[in-house]
């Protein structure tokens, strides 16, 4: 398709039992009105190429594979906006799989990564990995709670997390029992959450920055974690 596709018009979403779900849009944007699945570890491909593409997740709509380790990649040319309740995810449904959950914006031009409240990006043991990375800028934003139930938040059983930005990194809730790495390469490492609970809640730790990790009193970046590494190029 060279305009914007939406999955869900007239109130149907994709799935499969048993394979998987690939859907490319050349040159539009592409916005999941609807549920996106595929069981017995079936990947879960979505792409919106172009350096105007976006991919949103409309509010409370999921992206899972199931049943099994199939990876699941969301991606734009421009931005990745995943709206309030939605749901990105893969699980063998003991909380085992090895599928990985991918999302990467900017890949046709500057493009930021959105978290709105209540949503998740989510795996098992597989590695969830957001990348915001192009050279033109990039952010990765994670909402507060606002009139939600939670902040936005990444997550994995065992897999590790990285959050790679060309700018800034705000931070909402990461949490997995294995490594964290976050990187803003030019810009700010942020806590973007009032209260003060964990932002980052892991093993290792690696924190990287163009200028500044935290800052002081409630904006500092609040951990439950086994160690860290940073560098900045300002402050820490």
């Amino acid at each position: 398709a060279g305009t914007t596709l939406a999955i869900g018009v007239g109130g149907g979403g994709i799935s499969t039992t048993n394979g998987q779900v690939s859907v490319v849009v050349d040159a539009g944007s592409l916005n999941v009105n609807e549920n996106v699945a595929a069981g017995t570890g079936g990947a879960v491909t979505l792409t919106a190429t172009g350096a105007t593409s976006d991919l949103a997740v409309a509010t409370s709509k999921q992206v899972t594979s199931s049943g099994g380790n199939g990876a699941v990649a969301l991606n734009a040319g421009r931005h990745i906006a995943l709206n309030a309740g939605s749901l990105v995810r893969s699980s063998d449904g003991s909380s085992s799989g090895t599928g990985t959950v991918t999302l990467t914006a900017g890949q046709a031009g500057a493009g930021n990564i959105t978290l709105a409240r209540d949503s998740v990006v989510q795996g098992d043991d597989g590695q969830v990995t957001l990348n915001a990375n192009n050279a033109a800028g990039g952010t990765i934003t994670m909402d507060d709670v606002g009139a939600g139930t939670n902040p936005a938040r990444v997550l994995a059983d065992g897999g590790a997390v990285v959050l790679s930005a060309r700018t800034d990194v705000q931070l909402a809730t990461v949490s997995t029992a294995s490594t964290i790495n976050v990187t803003a390469t030019s810009g700010a490492i942020s806590d973007n959450i009032a209260a003060e609970t964990a932002n980052l809640t892991g093993t290792d730790v690696t924190l990287s920055a163009g200028t500044n990790i935290g800052a002081a009193a409630a904006a500092d970046i609040d951990t439950n974690i086994t160690a860290v590494t940073a560098t900045a190029g300002t402050n820490v």
